[in-house]
């Protein structure tokens, strides 16, 4: 009786005739097209590039310098101006860098936060996109019950209007008809423009506009007592959010040794070959301007003494920011597990939500009945009829919109515990079915 029930009710929140989307086909439009994911896509690949760049400081430096040159001279018996072509070759190994290789590994640790960043940027997505689907389904069912309830009003009005002419009414009857009326099509108006609203939310994430959407035919499976624990360690162990705040703790606590290492030296090898060349002339001073040849090797050891104290500033302000960094991810973890313990409540009392409202759509339509009836005896007021009618229709929409919210609340949870992906998408998917069948 209650799958007959939900199917009867939510099948129809929208009218359209051609294949209806699911959650994952939705996704995967949103997945080509969000802006968003795009931009954490092009920083995770940014900070790839990162690790070379760090790397490269540890490798051999080569540079090849040539210069050319023309020099007037006011020696006497020369019989021309002096040029002088130069050609050198520089080659630079570190042999000794400390901060090269502290700075190489958080470019390494940073990578791992890019990475977790953009996990969660797949995770937001999935969050994002299975909000604004629901928004949609939600707005869809608020239309097609304020047209019903708008035209329910409009048949009554109608009635009131004919008992009247044969006095079975009075002119109260007719203008409370009326107002309710009025006001069931400033709804539906309400309802429309919200319904718009939700197109255009989701049109933003997949870059096209879809309205033809399947609907929830049963709510997911209950939660099982007991389990909160197994959540909270689910979402401590799994959570991007959570990885992305840690690896950025580390890089905090990494800074301080990057800092450090300008109290210790720095060892390289250098090799260079340089050749010096100079036009034929004659000159008594001919042998001032040989050409040459030089080749050289050498370590080359730079220790800084003093710095006036910066070392030991910036030491210290690194370790500063490691602290906020420890506090940071220490505020981010007890976070963490509040969400997961608000949303685990909130499930719960979501499902006990929805069987209340399931209850009081079925008394709610039962009044109406019956109140139709009185009014047709004599028994009750037409304000008795609008005003089970108006409730009857409120239980209805609260239904959808409390059904809609669990679902939604489901993923929600699976997002915080960072297990949310494709899968769960299409288990979703299984609960709901096209608006035409």
């Amino acid at each position: 009786m209650k799958r007959a029930f939900f199917a009867g009710l939510l099948l129809a929140t929208s009218a359209q005739v051609y294949a209806a989307h699911d959650l994952v086909s939705v996704w995967r439009m949103a997945q080509a097209h969000d802006a968003q994911l795009a931009q954490a896509r092009a920083e995770y690949d940014a900070q790839r590039k990162q690790i070379d760049r760090a790397k490269a400081a540890l490798l051999p430096q080569v540079t090849l310098q040539g210069s050319l040159s023309k020099s007037d001279t006011d020696l006497p018996d020369a019989a021309g101006d002096v040029r002088t072509r130069q050609l050198s070759l520089q080659a630079q190994q570190a042999l000794y860098n400390r901060k090269a290789l502290v700075a190489y590994d958080i470019a390494k640790t940073q990578l791992s936060a890019a990475e977790a960043a953009w996990r969660q940027a797949q995770q937001d997505l999935i969050t994002r996109v299975v909000k604004a689907y629901f928004d949609v389904l939600l707005a869809q069912a608020n239309v097609k019950l304020a047209k019903s309830q708008e035209a329910a009003n409009r048949t009554q009005w109608e009635r009131a209007q004919t008992s009247e002419q044969v006095g079975l009414a009075s002119r109260t009857d007719v203008l409370q008809a009326r107002s309710a009326y009025d006001l069931s099509r400033a709804d539906r108006i309400k309802a429309e423009n919200a319904l718009n609203t939700a197109y255009e939310n989701l049109a933003k994430l997949t870059g096209q506009r879809v309205t033809a959407l399947k609907s929830v035919n049963t709510r997911p499976p209950q939660l099982l007592r007991g389990e909160d624990q197994a959540w909270i360690q689910r979402a401590l162990r799994n959570s991007p959010q959570l990885a992305q705040v840690a690896r950025q703790r580390d890089v905090a606590e990494q800074t301080v040794d990057l800092e450090r290492s300008d109290y210790y030296p720095t060892l390289a090898l250098t090799a260079q070959v340089q050749e010096t060349a100079y036009d034929d002339y004659r000159s008594l001073y001919a042998s001032t301007y040989r050409d040459t040849r030089a080749s050289s090797l050498a370590l080359v050891l730079n220790w800084p003494i003093y710095s006036g104290g910066l070392t030991r500033a910036t030491v210290a302000q690194a370790q500063d920011n490691a602290r906020k960094a420890r506090e940071g991810l220490r505020d981010v973890r007890e976070q963490l597990q509040l969400q997961v313990r608000v949303l685990l409540a909130d499930i719960r009392n979501g499902e006990s939500l929805v069987d209340a409202l399931q209850a009081a759509v079925a008394s709610g339509d039962a009044f109406l009945e019956a109140a139709e009836e009185s009014y047709r005896v004599g028994l009750k007021s037409l304000l008795d009829v609008l005003t089970a009618r108006a409730n009857a229709h409120k239980a209805r929409r609260d239904l959808v919109a409390a059904l809609d919210d669990l679902v939604v609340k489901r993923l929600q949870l699976e997002a915080v515990v960072g297990d949310l992906d494709e899968e769960d998408l299409k288990r979703m998917d299984a609960l709901l079915i096209d608006p035409d069948s």
